[in-house]
């Protein structure tokens, strides 16, 4: 790992040279600034990769309750995954009530979906008890610090109806890749306080109180990332043989999906 980072005795990895950043002065803004095309881009693709991830989750939730669902995002920013909800609930014809907290007020304006939004922080969130059917937090937790993502475990909890289901992604640090680029890692960021491998952050929902907690990881791959690609060349530079290099990659794909070495946590868990 970096230097940057320590393997805590919990499992997750800290960063202890840097401070949280202020996100509530138009950080998203900022960010997709600095490439503007390839952010616009970035969440059409992120948009549809979300459609597949969730669709599961939302038609197991319509099935339990059968009722309108109410699906809060945390850290919602400028909306790609309520976009995303949106389209399932378009697609199948399950009435939706969306829902989106950020700091980041600024970012809304780029959400192309109708939801209900709130300026505001996941430790300290404004909704009644027992409330939401689902709730999301995508690439968000890694910009807490410990304190701050074990309160926000535990106002998601306090917020969902019983048997609800809480689904969480954010960068995996022990993924193949992160441990083949190390410092190099795009995901070693001066902004990302804490990293959670999915057994980590299994521990820590199961410590406050949720259930039948499915913890694994997924790679990256897509248009603009293509995770195996990325570890296989930086692992092999040596494969420079197009044919040797693209049976390499078929197999080393296969390692990471049944070794659960993806660059992204994936944790699904009901109150």
């Amino acid at each position: 790992m970096t230097q940057k980072y320590i393997l805590t005795n919990y499992g997750y990895y800290k960063n202890i040279k840097t401070k949280k950043l202020p996100y509530d002065k138009g950080y998203i803004q900022k960010r997709n600034n600095t490439d503007v095309v390839f952010y616009k881009k970035r969440k059409d693709i992120l948009r549809r990769d979300f459609q597949k991830k969730l669709l599961p989750i939302v038609i197991k939730a319509k099935e339990i309750f059968c009722e309108d669902l109410r699906i809060l995002d945390i850290g919602c920013g400028d909306g790609v995954v309520l976009e995303s909800l949106f389209d399932i609930g378009r697609t199948q014809k399950i009435k939706i009530k969306l829902y989106g907290i950020d700091p980041d007020n600024f970012a809304f304006k780029d959400i192309r979906v109708s939801a209900k939004l709130t300026k505001g922080v996941s430790e300290k969130m404004p909704y009644d008890d027992s409330f939401f059917h689902v709730v999301i937090s995508s690439q968000m937790i890694e910009h807490l610090t410990e304190i701050q993502t074990d309160k926000t475990n535990k106002e998601t909890l306090r917020i969902l109806k019983m048997s609800g289901f809480y689904y969480i992604e954010t960068p995996n640090p022990q993924s193949s890749l992160a441990k083949t680029k190390k410092s190099r890692w795009q995901m070693f960021l001066p902004d990302h306080l804490v990293l959670y491998p999915p057994n980590a952050l299994a521990v820590l929902l199961k410590n406050v109180g949720f259930r039948d907690i499915k913890a694994g990881a997924r790679y990256e791959k897509d248009e603009q990332i293509n995770e195996i690609q990325d570890t296989f060349i930086s692992r092999f530079p040596f494969a420079k043989n197009q044919h040797i290099a693209r049976i390499g990659m078929f197999l080393f794909k296969i390692y990471i999906m049944v070794s659960n070495n993806g660059a992204i946590t994936c944790v699904l868990a009901r109150k």
